[in-house]
Protein backbone atom coordinates (compact mmCIF):
# COMPACT_ATOMS: atom_id res chain seq x y z
CA UNK A 1 0.00 0.00 0.00
CA UNK A 2 1.73 3.86 -1.11
CA UNK A 3 1.04 4.57 2.79
CA UNK A 4 3.38 1.90 3.81
CA UNK A 5 5.92 2.69 1.05
CA UNK A 6 5.77 6.22 2.30
CA UNK A 7 6.29 4.95 5.84
CA UNK A 8 9.45 2.68 4.85
CA UNK A 9 10.82 5.42 3.14
CA UNK A 10 11.12 7.61 6.26
CA UNK A 11 11.65 4.81 8.23
CA UNK A 12 14.81 4.02 6.20
CA UNK A 13 15.93 7.69 6.67
CA UNK A 14 15.45 7.36 10.32
CA UNK A 15 16.94 4.53 10.26
CA UNK A 16 19.82 5.99 8.71
CA UNK A 17 20.27 9.08 10.69
CA UNK A 18 19.81 6.63 13.82
CA UNK A 19 22.98 5.08 12.45
CA UNK A 20 24.67 8.23 11.72
CA UNK A 21 24.10 9.20 15.33
CA UNK A 22 26.44 8.15 18.48
CA UNK A 23 23.83 8.19 21.29
CA UNK A 24 21.44 5.83 19.06
CA UNK A 25 19.65 4.22 22.08
CA UNK A 26 19.01 8.02 23.91
CA UNK A 27 17.40 9.34 20.96
CA UNK A 28 15.49 6.32 20.84
CA UNK A 29 13.65 6.90 24.17
CA UNK A 30 13.54 10.49 23.97
CA UNK A 31 11.28 10.33 20.93
CA UNK A 32 9.61 7.64 21.89
CA UNK A 33 8.76 9.38 24.87
CA UNK A 34 7.59 12.50 22.94
CA UNK A 35 6.29 10.35 20.04
CA UNK A 36 3.84 9.10 22.47
CA UNK A 37 2.43 12.46 24.27
CA UNK A 38 2.53 13.16 20.14
CA UNK A 39 0.52 10.41 18.91
CA UNK A 40 -2.32 10.85 21.99
CA UNK A 41 -2.80 14.77 20.70
CA UNK A 42 -2.83 13.54 17.22
CA UNK A 43 -5.07 10.80 17.83
CA UNK A 44 -7.73 12.75 19.17
CA UNK A 45 -6.98 15.72 16.86
CA UNK A 46 -7.08 13.56 14.18
CA UNK A 47 -10.20 12.10 15.67
CA UNK A 48 -12.05 15.40 16.03
CA UNK A 49 -10.58 16.32 12.60
CA UNK A 50 -12.32 13.15 11.10
CA UNK A 51 -15.45 13.64 13.34
CA UNK A 52 -15.40 17.11 11.62
CA UNK A 53 -14.93 15.77 8.26
CA UNK A 54 -17.61 13.19 8.48
CA UNK A 55 -20.25 16.01 9.59
CA UNK A 56 -19.05 17.75 6.31
CA UNK A 57 -18.96 14.35 4.64
CA UNK A 58 -22.60 13.87 5.99
CA UNK A 59 -23.91 17.19 5.12
CA UNK A 60 -22.33 17.45 1.62
CA UNK A 61 -24.07 13.68 1.20
CA UNK A 62 -27.58 15.32 2.35
CA UNK A 63 -26.68 18.47 0.23
CA UNK A 64 -25.84 16.26 -2.64
CA UNK A 65 -28.66 14.51 -2.19
CA UNK A 66 -30.98 17.27 -2.18
CA UNK A 67 -29.35 19.17 -5.09
CA UNK A 68 -30.08 15.54 -6.62
CA UNK A 69 -33.32 15.35 -5.97
CA UNK A 70 -33.47 19.37 -6.87
CA UNK A 71 -31.40 18.44 -9.85
CA UNK A 72 -34.21 15.34 -10.58
CA UNK A 73 -37.22 18.45 -10.08
CA UNK A 74 -35.50 20.27 -12.10
CA UNK A 75 -34.68 17.49 -15.20
CA UNK A 76 -38.44 16.36 -14.87
CA UNK A 77 -39.34 20.36 -14.89
CA UNK A 78 -37.00 20.67 -18.05
CA UNK A 79 -38.72 18.06 -19.76
CA UNK A 80 -41.67 18.98 -19.27
CA UNK A 81 -41.00 22.72 -20.32
CA UNK A 82 -39.42 21.21 -23.25
CA UNK A 83 -42.60 19.38 -23.99
CA UNK A 84 -44.68 22.25 -23.69
CA UNK A 85 -42.09 24.14 -25.63
CA UNK A 86 -41.87 21.86 -28.28
CA UNK A 87 -45.72 20.92 -28.42
CA UNK A 88 -46.33 25.30 -27.83
CA UNK A 89 -43.94 25.74 -30.71
CA UNK A 90 -45.42 23.21 -32.62
CA UNK A 91 -48.66 24.40 -32.56
CA UNK A 92 -47.38 28.16 -33.02
CA UNK A 93 -45.59 27.00 -35.75
CA UNK A 94 -48.97 25.25 -37.06
CA UNK A 95 -51.02 28.51 -36.39
CA UNK A 96 -48.06 30.97 -37.86
CA UNK A 97 -48.30 28.50 -41.15
CA UNK A 98 -51.86 28.51 -41.65
CA UNK A 99 -52.06 32.19 -40.84
CA UNK A 100 -49.28 32.57 -42.98
CA UNK A 101 -51.37 30.31 -45.41
CA UNK A 102 -54.14 32.43 -45.03
CA UNK A 103 -52.78 35.58 -45.35
CA UNK A 104 -51.36 34.23 -48.52
CA UNK A 105 -54.38 33.15 -49.83
CA UNK A 106 -56.46 36.44 -48.83
CA UNK A 107 -53.23 38.36 -49.85
CA UNK A 108 -53.67 36.20 -53.21
CA UNK A 109 -57.66 36.87 -53.30
CA UNK A 110 -57.06 40.57 -52.61
CA UNK A 111 -54.76 41.08 -55.40
CA UNK A 112 -57.30 39.32 -57.77
CA UNK A 113 -60.24 40.74 -56.40
CA UNK A 114 -57.94 44.38 -56.79
CA UNK A 115 -57.17 43.51 -60.29
CA UNK A 116 -60.58 42.45 -60.99
CA UNK A 117 -61.89 45.62 -59.42
CA UNK A 118 -59.17 47.43 -61.10
CA UNK A 119 -60.53 46.37 -64.33
CA UNK A 120 -64.16 46.82 -63.57
CA UNK A 121 -63.26 49.80 -62.49
CA UNK A 122 -61.56 50.73 -65.54
CA UNK A 123 -64.21 49.08 -67.81
CA UNK A 124 -67.31 50.44 -66.07
CA UNK A 125 -65.33 53.96 -66.21
CA UNK A 126 -64.94 53.97 -69.92
CA UNK A 127 -68.46 52.81 -70.71
CA UNK A 128 -69.69 54.94 -67.90
CA UNK A 129 -67.88 58.02 -69.91
CA UNK A 130 -68.78 56.32 -73.16
CA UNK A 131 -72.48 56.71 -72.38
CA UNK A 132 -71.76 60.00 -70.61
CA UNK A 133 -71.00 61.28 -73.87
CA UNK A 134 -73.43 59.42 -75.94
CA UNK A 135 -76.10 61.07 -73.56
CA UNK A 136 -75.37 64.38 -73.95
CA UNK A 137 -75.06 63.99 -77.41
CA UNK A 138 -78.69 62.55 -77.37
CA UNK A 139 -79.55 64.95 -75.00
CA UNK A 140 -78.04 67.78 -76.98
CA UNK A 141 -79.66 66.51 -80.53
CA UNK A 142 -83.25 66.00 -78.52
CA UNK A 143 -83.29 69.43 -77.24
CA UNK A 144 -82.47 70.52 -80.42
CA UNK A 145 -85.04 68.64 -82.07
CA UNK A 146 -87.21 69.59 -78.89
CA UNK A 147 -86.98 73.29 -79.76
CA UNK A 148 -87.62 72.78 -83.39
CA UNK A 149 -90.57 70.71 -82.74
CA UNK A 150 -91.74 73.27 -79.77
CA UNK A 151 -91.31 76.05 -82.65
CA UNK A 152 -92.91 74.15 -85.30
CA UNK A 153 -95.42 72.90 -81.81
CA UNK A 154 -96.48 76.68 -81.70
CA UNK A 155 -96.67 76.93 -85.35
CA UNK A 156 -98.97 74.45 -85.24
CA UNK A 157 -100.99 75.94 -82.49
CA UNK A 158 -101.08 78.69 -84.30
CA UNK A 159 -102.21 77.09 -87.41
CA UNK A 160 -104.86 75.49 -85.43
CA UNK A 161 -106.27 78.43 -84.49
CA UNK A 162 -105.90 79.75 -87.91
CA UNK A 163 -107.89 76.20 -88.85
CA UNK A 164 -110.14 76.82 -86.12
CA UNK A 165 -111.08 80.42 -87.00
CA UNK A 166 -111.07 79.32 -90.91
CA UNK A 167 -113.26 76.39 -89.86
CA UNK A 168 -115.63 78.91 -87.78
CA UNK A 169 -115.52 81.42 -90.78
CA UNK A 170 -115.69 77.76 -93.40
CA UNK A 171 -119.10 77.35 -91.10
CA UNK A 172 -120.00 80.93 -91.35
CA UNK A 173 -119.63 81.30 -94.54
CA UNK A 174 -122.06 77.69 -95.27
CA UNK A 175 -124.01 78.56 -93.35
CA UNK A 176 -124.67 81.97 -94.71
CA UNK A 177 -124.14 80.28 -97.79
CA UNK A 178 -126.89 78.09 -97.35
CA UNK A 179 -128.91 80.79 -96.25
CA UNK A 180 -128.64 82.42 -98.98
CA UNK A 181 -128.92 79.64 -101.17
CA UNK A 182 -132.52 79.31 -99.47
CA UNK A 183 -132.74 82.79 -99.86
CA UNK A 184 -132.27 81.97 -103.53
CA UNK A 185 -134.21 79.02 -103.98
CA UNK A 186 -137.08 81.20 -102.26
CA UNK A 187 -136.69 83.87 -104.11
CA UNK A 188 -136.39 81.60 -107.37
CA UNK A 189 -139.70 79.76 -106.40
CA UNK A 190 -141.22 83.26 -105.62
CA UNK A 191 -140.38 84.83 -108.81
CA UNK A 192 -140.96 80.66 -110.56
CA UNK A 193 -144.23 81.02 -109.01
CA UNK A 194 -144.89 84.77 -109.40
CA UNK A 195 -144.02 84.17 -112.95
CA UNK A 196 -146.18 81.24 -113.59
CA UNK A 197 -148.87 83.59 -111.55
CA UNK A 198 -147.92 86.60 -113.43
CA UNK A 199 -147.89 83.88 -116.59
CA UNK A 200 -151.38 83.00 -116.00
CA UNK A 201 -152.70 86.21 -114.92
CA UNK A 202 -151.22 87.71 -117.67
CA UNK A 203 -152.77 84.16 -119.94
CA UNK A 204 -155.72 84.97 -118.67
CA UNK A 205 -155.74 88.88 -118.84
CA UNK A 206 -154.34 88.08 -122.16
CA UNK A 207 -157.69 85.72 -122.83
CA UNK A 208 -159.87 88.21 -120.98
CA UNK A 209 -158.12 91.19 -123.46
CA UNK A 210 -157.94 89.27 -126.33
CA UNK A 211 -161.99 87.67 -125.84
CA UNK A 212 -162.18 91.69 -124.87
CA UNK A 213 -160.35 92.39 -127.40
CA UNK A 214 -162.12 90.70 -129.76
CA UNK A 215 -165.19 91.66 -128.49
CA UNK A 216 -164.42 94.82 -128.94
CA UNK A 217 -162.56 94.71 -131.58
CA UNK A 218 -165.14 95.19 -133.87
CA UNK A 219 -165.46 98.28 -131.84
CA UNK A 220 -161.97 99.16 -131.66
CA UNK A 221 -160.31 100.53 -134.26
CA UNK A 222 -156.69 99.64 -135.53
CA UNK A 223 -155.25 102.04 -133.72
CA UNK A 224 -156.47 101.32 -129.71
CA UNK A 225 -155.51 97.57 -130.89
CA UNK A 226 -151.45 98.93 -131.13
CA UNK A 227 -151.17 100.76 -127.95
CA UNK A 228 -152.26 97.43 -126.04
CA UNK A 229 -149.47 95.00 -128.34
CA UNK A 230 -146.84 97.86 -127.21
CA UNK A 231 -148.03 97.91 -123.54
CA UNK A 232 -147.35 93.80 -123.55
CA UNK A 233 -144.48 94.06 -124.99
CA UNK A 234 -142.80 96.53 -122.61
CA UNK A 235 -143.79 94.24 -119.80
CA UNK A 236 -142.66 91.37 -121.48
CA UNK A 237 -139.39 93.74 -121.93
CA UNK A 238 -139.12 94.36 -118.21
CA UNK A 239 -139.72 91.28 -117.16
CA UNK A 240 -136.97 89.72 -118.83
CA UNK A 241 -134.67 92.07 -117.99
CA UNK A 242 -135.47 91.16 -114.62
CA UNK A 243 -135.08 87.33 -114.96
CA UNK A 244 -131.73 88.23 -116.85
CA UNK A 245 -130.56 90.19 -113.34
CA UNK A 246 -131.44 87.20 -111.39
CA UNK A 247 -129.90 84.30 -113.38
CA UNK A 248 -126.76 86.74 -112.89
CA UNK A 249 -127.07 87.06 -109.62
CA UNK A 250 -127.57 82.80 -109.25
CA UNK A 251 -124.21 83.05 -111.60
CA UNK A 252 -122.77 85.09 -108.88
CA UNK A 253 -123.59 83.07 -106.21
CA UNK A 254 -122.47 79.87 -107.76
CA UNK A 255 -119.76 81.65 -108.34
CA UNK A 256 -119.06 82.49 -105.00
CA UNK A 257 -119.74 78.72 -103.66
CA UNK A 258 -117.54 76.86 -105.80
CA UNK A 259 -114.68 79.66 -104.97
CA UNK A 260 -115.55 78.23 -100.96
CA UNK A 261 -115.38 74.54 -101.87
CA UNK A 262 -112.38 75.23 -103.36
CA UNK A 263 -110.97 77.38 -100.47
CA UNK A 264 -112.75 74.61 -97.92
CA UNK A 265 -110.90 71.76 -100.16
CA UNK A 266 -107.72 73.66 -99.83
CA UNK A 267 -108.21 73.58 -95.96
CA UNK A 268 -108.61 70.41 -95.61
CA UNK A 269 -106.04 69.55 -97.01
CA UNK A 270 -103.48 71.98 -95.19
CA UNK A 271 -105.05 70.35 -92.47
CA UNK A 272 -104.11 66.81 -93.19
CA UNK A 273 -100.87 67.77 -94.39
CA UNK A 274 -100.38 69.39 -90.72
CA UNK A 275 -101.81 66.42 -88.70
CA UNK A 276 -99.52 64.16 -90.56
CA UNK A 277 -96.90 66.58 -89.31
CA UNK A 278 -98.43 66.50 -86.35
CA UNK A 279 -98.11 62.45 -86.36
CA UNK A 280 -94.71 62.40 -87.10
CA UNK A 281 -93.77 64.60 -84.62
CA UNK A 282 -95.29 62.77 -81.78
CA UNK A 283 -94.02 59.61 -82.89
CA UNK A 284 -90.42 61.63 -82.83
CA UNK A 285 -91.43 62.70 -79.35
CA UNK A 286 -92.44 59.55 -78.22
CA UNK A 287 -89.40 57.55 -79.35
CA UNK A 288 -86.92 60.62 -78.24
CA UNK A 289 -89.03 59.38 -74.89
CA UNK A 290 -88.04 55.90 -75.40
CA UNK A 291 -84.64 56.97 -76.01
CA UNK A 292 -84.78 59.07 -72.77
CA UNK A 293 -86.19 56.65 -70.60
CA UNK A 294 -83.37 54.05 -71.99
CA UNK A 295 -80.59 56.62 -71.19
CA UNK A 296 -82.46 56.41 -67.85
CA UNK A 297 -82.33 53.29 -67.22
CA UNK A 298 -78.99 52.46 -68.09
CA UNK A 299 -77.63 55.62 -65.92
CA UNK A 300 -79.35 53.70 -63.30
CA UNK A 301 -78.21 50.28 -63.95
CA UNK A 302 -74.58 52.26 -63.80
CA UNK A 303 -75.71 54.10 -60.60
CA UNK A 304 -76.32 50.41 -59.65
CA UNK A 305 -72.71 49.26 -60.56
CA UNK A 306 -71.48 51.82 -59.18
CA UNK A 307 -72.60 51.34 -55.42
CA UNK A 308 -72.00 47.50 -56.43
CA UNK A 309 -68.18 48.48 -56.54
CA UNK A 310 -68.33 51.08 -53.18
CA UNK A 311 -70.04 47.69 -51.54
CA UNK A 312 -66.96 45.74 -53.12
CA UNK A 313 -64.19 48.45 -52.09
CA UNK A 314 -65.23 48.59 -48.66
CA UNK A 315 -65.76 44.51 -48.37
CA UNK A 316 -61.97 45.01 -49.53
CA UNK A 317 -60.89 47.70 -46.70
CA UNK A 318 -62.92 45.06 -44.78
CA UNK A 319 -60.35 42.60 -45.79
CA UNK A 320 -57.03 44.48 -45.53
CA UNK A 321 -58.20 45.29 -41.71
CA UNK A 322 -58.45 41.43 -41.40
CA UNK A 323 -55.49 41.14 -42.70
CA UNK A 324 -53.64 43.23 -40.53
CA UNK A 325 -55.57 41.61 -37.77
CA UNK A 326 -53.61 38.09 -38.52
CA UNK A 327 -50.69 40.12 -39.05
CA UNK A 328 -50.72 41.54 -35.18
CA UNK A 329 -52.10 38.34 -33.64
CA UNK A 330 -48.85 36.49 -35.66
CA UNK A 331 -46.56 39.28 -34.12
CA UNK A 332 -48.08 38.53 -30.66
CA UNK A 333 -47.52 34.90 -31.47
CA UNK A 334 -43.90 35.35 -32.62
CA UNK A 335 -43.33 37.82 -29.04
CA UNK A 336 -44.51 34.59 -27.24
CA UNK A 337 -42.56 32.12 -28.68
CA UNK A 338 -39.74 34.72 -28.70
CA UNK A 339 -41.09 35.05 -24.61
CA UNK A 340 -41.10 30.96 -23.90
CA UNK A 341 -37.43 30.82 -25.55
CA UNK A 342 -36.49 32.95 -23.64
CA UNK A 343 -37.91 31.43 -20.30
CA UNK A 344 -36.67 28.23 -21.70
CA UNK A 345 -32.95 29.24 -22.47
CA UNK A 346 -33.01 30.42 -18.91
CA UNK A 347 -34.79 27.55 -17.28
CA UNK A 348 -31.82 25.88 -19.25
CA UNK A 349 -29.42 28.27 -17.84
CA UNK A 350 -30.32 27.18 -14.12
CA UNK A 351 -30.33 23.24 -14.92
CA UNK A 352 -26.92 24.03 -16.42
CA UNK A 353 -26.16 25.86 -13.35
CA UNK A 354 -27.96 23.11 -10.69
CA UNK A 355 -25.70 20.55 -12.62
CA UNK A 356 -23.00 22.88 -12.85
CA UNK A 357 -23.32 22.98 -8.50
CA UNK A 358 -24.29 19.12 -8.61
CA UNK A 359 -20.98 18.05 -10.38
CA UNK A 360 -18.89 20.48 -7.74
CA UNK A 361 -20.42 19.11 -4.71
CA UNK A 362 -19.95 15.06 -5.83
CA UNK A 363 -16.38 16.22 -6.51
CA UNK A 364 -16.43 18.05 -3.00
CA UNK A 365 -17.73 14.86 -1.94
CA UNK A 366 -15.37 12.37 -3.73
CA UNK A 367 -12.44 14.96 -2.53
CA UNK A 368 -13.78 14.33 1.16
CA UNK A 369 -14.15 11.12 0.89
CA UNK A 370 -10.66 10.37 -0.15
CA UNK A 371 -9.72 12.97 2.59
CA UNK A 372 -11.19 10.81 4.88
CA UNK A 373 -10.00 7.55 3.98
CA UNK A 374 -6.45 8.52 4.16
CA UNK A 375 -7.09 10.18 7.48
CA UNK A 376 -8.49 6.58 8.99
CA UNK A 377 -5.81 4.77 6.47
CA UNK A 378 -3.71 6.50 8.79
CA UNK A 379 -4.90 6.26 11.82
CA UNK A 380 -5.56 2.62 11.45
CA UNK A 381 -2.21 2.61 10.68
CA UNK A 382 -1.28 4.75 13.66
CA UNK A 383 -3.40 2.92 16.13
CA UNK A 384 -2.35 -0.56 15.59
CA UNK A 385 1.28 -0.17 15.88
CA UNK A 386 1.69 -0.70 19.79
CA UNK A 387 5.08 -1.19 20.20
CA UNK A 388 6.30 2.70 21.09
CA UNK A 389 9.62 1.20 22.06
CA UNK A 390 10.97 1.03 18.54
CA UNK A 391 12.43 3.40 16.91
CA UNK A 392 10.99 2.92 13.72
CA UNK A 393 7.40 3.17 15.27
CA UNK A 394 8.07 5.98 16.46
CA UNK A 395 9.46 7.23 12.99
CA UNK A 396 6.63 5.36 11.28
CA UNK A 397 4.15 7.82 13.67
CA UNK A 398 5.77 10.29 12.76
CA UNK A 399 5.59 10.37 8.97
CA UNK A 400 1.50 9.36 9.83
CA UNK A 401 1.41 12.47 11.61
CA UNK A 402 2.85 14.29 8.63
CA UNK A 403 0.95 12.67 6.32
CA UNK A 404 -2.58 13.56 7.78
CA UNK A 405 -1.17 17.32 8.52
CA UNK A 406 -0.67 17.32 4.71
CA UNK A 407 -4.05 15.82 4.26
CA UNK A 408 -5.73 18.04 6.71
CA UNK A 409 -3.75 21.47 5.03
CA UNK A 410 -4.78 20.21 1.64
CA UNK A 411 -8.53 20.02 3.02
CA UNK A 412 -8.03 23.81 4.20
CA UNK A 413 -6.42 24.57 1.64
CA UNK A 414 -9.47 23.13 -0.39
CA UNK A 415 -12.03 24.91 1.95
CA UNK A 416 -13.46 21.93 2.96
CA UNK A 417 -12.01 22.14 6.46
CA UNK A 418 -10.54 24.34 9.05
CA UNK A 419 -7.06 24.58 9.40
CA UNK A 420 -5.06 21.80 11.51
CA UNK A 421 -3.81 25.03 14.09
CA UNK A 422 -7.21 25.71 15.09
CA UNK A 423 -7.53 22.44 16.63
CA UNK A 424 -3.86 23.02 18.61
CA UNK A 425 -5.61 25.90 20.33
CA UNK A 426 -7.92 24.17 22.23
CA UNK A 427 -6.60 22.64 25.49
CA UNK A 428 -5.41 18.64 26.03
CA UNK A 429 -7.94 18.10 28.70
CA UNK A 430 -10.81 18.84 26.42
CA UNK A 431 -9.27 16.39 23.55
CA UNK A 432 -8.72 13.95 26.48
CA UNK A 433 -11.71 14.03 27.09
CA UNK A 434 -13.54 13.44 23.85
CA UNK A 435 -10.90 10.67 22.68
CA UNK A 436 -11.01 7.20 24.38
CA UNK A 437 -8.40 4.98 23.48
CA UNK A 438 -10.28 1.92 22.87
CA UNK A 439 -7.80 1.31 20.01
CA UNK A 440 -10.42 -0.15 17.96
CA UNK A 441 -9.56 0.12 14.57
CA UNK A 442 -11.41 1.99 12.48
CA UNK A 443 -13.80 1.12 9.61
Amino acid sequence: MPPKKKGGKKGKKGGKKGDKDDGGSAVGEKSGTGGKELNELSKEFFLIQVKDLEQRLSRYQKKCDELSISNAEYEEKYKQVVQDRKEIVDFLKKSLEQRQDDISDLHDRLLGLQQAKDTEKENYETQLTQHKRESQEVKDRLTSENMILGGKLSSLEEFKVQKENLMQKFADMETKLQKQEEDHNETIYNLERKAVVDKDRLKKEMVLRVNNVAAEFRKVSNKQMADTTKRNIRENVSINAQLAKMSEKTKELVQENDDLRQNDKKQKMQIEQLESIQEELAKKNHSNLKVLKMITARARQQEVVLEELEAREQDYSQLEEDSSDIRKNNEELIEQVENLEEKTSSLEDKLQQTETEKHEAIAAKERLEDILTAAAYTLKQATTETDTDDPSVAVKRETMIDRLLLVLNSAALLGKAPPPSDFFKQRPKFLWHHWQPSRTPLN
